[in-house]
Formats: C-alpha cells, structure tokens, sequence
C-alpha cells in the first residue's frame, strides 16, 4: 500500500492535528534518520585522545583536530554520514552510511581497513579487541578490531538505530522493532523487553549497579534490573519521543525530550523533580554535568547551561540544529557540533566561545520529515471478541512536519518478555 493510500485508494493527507479522529490513532513513528541528505552538518559527538579531537561529519569525512594548535591534522574520506566514532589504542572506527565499518591510523589518517555490511551504519563501538557494529538492515555485526573479519552477527528484528553496550559481558542493543536486546557471546540471545515504540540511542546505554535506564520513542524512559529483567519503574515524558541518553548525577536521571523539555527524575522511584522548556526539541543527545551545571543542545540552534536546580546559567547560540553532537568536556572547556556545519570551543562557566572549527561542506545536511502510521479500529462485539477481531489499516502520513503534532500513548508500562524468535 503506498503511502497516503487507503485500501480502497483514496488519499488521504493529514497536518497540524493533536487528537484521535473517530477511530484513527497514532500507531508508530518511522524515524527518517537514515535519509538524511549530505551536508557538513556535525551530528558526531567528539572524542579526544592525547590532545587530538576526533569526530565525523554529515559530509563523510572523519576529522583530526590538533587541539593545541586549533587546526585539522588530517581528514578521512568516506562516502556517507557518520555519526558516531570510537578510538581503542592507535585506532579509530567509524561506520558510515556507506555501508562500511572503517578502521584509521589515529596518527596519519590512512585507512587500515574496511567491512562491508548489507545497509548503512547507525553507530560502532569497542569491546575488547572487537568492534561492534549495528546497521540499518536489522544485524549487529562483531568484526576482529584488527583485522576487520567478521566473527559473528545477530540478527534483530528491526533497523539497529543504537550504540551496542557492553555490560558483565552482555552486549545490550536497541531496534526499531521496539525492542531493548541483551546479547550474549556468539549471538546467544538472553532476553529482549519490549518498548511501545522505537530504542533509538547514538550514545552508549546508561548502566549502573545491575539496572540499565533506557529512552524509547514511545515517550517513556524505562529502569530495568539486568539479572532479573523485572521492571522497576516507567517515566512519562512529553509529547513526543524521547531519544535522549539518560545521565546520572547524585541520584538524578537528566534527559530530554522531542517536545523541548528537560527533565530531572529520581532514580530510584522514577517521580519528577523538575523540568526545563528549551525553545526547540531534544533529540538523540546527552546531557554534560559539569562544575555543577547541566548541559544540553536543542533543535533551537543552542547550547543551554543549567544550574542543579534546572535555572538558566546561559546559552549559546549556534546557526543549526545542536543534536546528535553531544557536549564533551576536555581540559576546561566544552565542545560540540552543530548542523550549522562548525565545531564549537565554549567556556562552561560563561559561554563564551574560544573558538571554533568549519567542516569541508558549508551546506548544512536535510533530514526528511518522520512518516507517522495510523491506525484505524473498527471494533465489533464484546470486549474480548474485540482484541481479536480489531480490523486494522494503516495509512503514512508524509505531510505531517516536525512539532506540529501531538501524540496520544496509550501504552502500559509493563515487561513483556518473549522467548527467542526467528526473525
């Protein structure tokens, strides 16, 4: 069925609506993070190595930057987006949307080698002597660090849009079929928990003392105990997904949401204990706590600075997006990207910017609109005939832009495991 067309092939289009009509209702968001058109945007959050800034660019590249002197040391070309690098010894990885897992002299910038996958990649990572890779066409793929040959893949059941985690030997993976996956060695499925909506994260899971703390698109954001899968508690965000790593801080989850709020939750029960409204959407990002402040980017184009307490310090603004591009902090100062195509320099304590760094592309990247599945329900008999006889047709709406819409959830926070399946 194509999208915008019922099965009696009437098209049907939808824009700026908040409820359920009649018997439609919001069924899943298909995110659109991986046709996002090249450009020199900086979705890559940077990660530093003996003064050397490493990071990756909407426009393919993979970047060296000699810190001391505030200039390129080399650059890596590839022939897709990348997202997200990682460093073990003198290594640096990187998948692209290209396809290809790439290992890079972290000294010259010359290729080691490369895999090749079946689809784009979301996001690598390191354990151990392998690399973990997660790509679009559902398989999380373990190559050899240094050789790059395969030594085995997983097969999930959806596009892989998250950053593998290592904890206790367990290999934790989020998909778009809306599960959260714990992997054991030689792909030996453990368990999976089952999210309303899509497990986006393009940083590494949040783990601490046995329980991982995960966001899914269905706006919760969940605290699990790993030994005995039991779910301690749900928090509902805004309207809106919640693509965002939780941080913790004394006792504190910080993290955003698509709606433009922050929020700081207790850990251990989960209960609100304040919000922050920024001016645009929080996405796929992670906060920074720092000299007792808190800071995260937005769609608005800024980098906020809040004290413990969720009270402006300051912001700063950029010309682009500043998601993707977490804040890292190095030697006093802060630095991030932004989709204005410039590496940013920023005193934490004023906001003042010390400098900053231009990508090879100064045509900022596009991402095309999410597509929102309806669903309608036409219900018949009792209650219980009507779980099963529920009669479904789902209809994508294109035309329904970014912060026009407000969805109803109506899941229930539960865990619901199920055994291993064949995909």
């Amino acid at each position: 069925m194509a999208p915008g067309e019922l099965q009696n092939e009437k098209v049907v289009a939808f824009s700026n609506f908040n409820i359920e009509l009649g018997g439609f209702a919001i069924k899943k968001r298909i995110p659109k993070f991986w046709e996002i058109k090249p450009g020199g945007s900086i979705f890559c959050t940077p990660i530093f190595r003996d003064a050397m800034l490493y990071f990756g660019c909407g426009d393919g590249y993979v970047y060296a930057l000699d810190i001391d002197k505030r200039e390129e040391a080399w650059k890596f070309k590839t022939d897709g987006i990348i997202l997200k690098v990682a460093i073990k010894d003198d290594i640096v990885f990187a998948g692209s949307f290209d396809g290809n897992v790439y290992a890079i002299d972290s000294a010259g910038g010359k290729e080691l080698w490369r895999y090749r996958v079946g689809s784009e990649i979301y996001a690598c990572s390191i354990y151990g002597n392998q690399v973990l890779a997660g790509s679009r066409d559902g398989n999380l793929y373990v190559l050899d660090a240094k050789t790059g040959k395969e030594i085995w893949r997983f097969r999930a059941g959806g596009e892989i849009g998250s950053v593998p985690t290592v904890y206790d030997d367990m290999i934790f993976l989020g998909s778009n079929d809306g599960n959260l996956y714990c992997i054991g060695n030689e792909s030996d499925e453990k368990w999976r928990f089952k999210t309303g909506g899509n497990v986006v994260n393009l940083h590494s899971f949040m783990i601490d003392s046995g329980i991982i703390y995960f966001a899914s698109d269905d706006s919760f954001v969940y605290a699990l105990d790993i030994s005995t899968r039991k779910l301690l508690w749900s928090f509902k965000g805004g309207e809106g997904e919640i693509t965002s790593t939780p941080v913790i801080h004394n006792g504190c989850l910080y993290f955003g949401c698509f709606d433009g709020t922050f929020y700081a939750i207790n850990q251990k029960a989960g209960k609100e204990i304040w919000r922050f409204r920024a001016g645009g959407g929080i996405r796929v990002t992670k906060a920074l706590i720092l000299n007792n402040m808190v800071f995260f980017g937005s769609q608005d184009g800024n980098l906020y600075a809040l004290d413990m307490e969720g009270k402006e310090v300051w912001r700063f603004r950029t010309n682009g997006e500043v998601t993707g591009s977490s804040p890292v902090a190095w030697k006093g100062k802060i630095y991030f990207g932004s989709w204005d195509c410039n590496l940013y320099c920023l005193n934490p304590l004023t906001g003042k910017e010390g400098w900053r760094f231009q990508t090879s592309n100064l045509q900022p990247c596009v991402r095309l609109p999410d597509e929102y599945v309806l669903e309608y329900r036409q219900n018949t008999g009792t209650e219980e005939e009507a779980q099963d006889e529920e009669k479904y047709i789902d209809i994508t709406a294109n035309a329904i832009q970014e912060g026009e819409y407000t969805t109803k959830h109506d899941y229930a926070s539960k865990e619901i495991y199920q055994p291993k399946m064949k995909y």
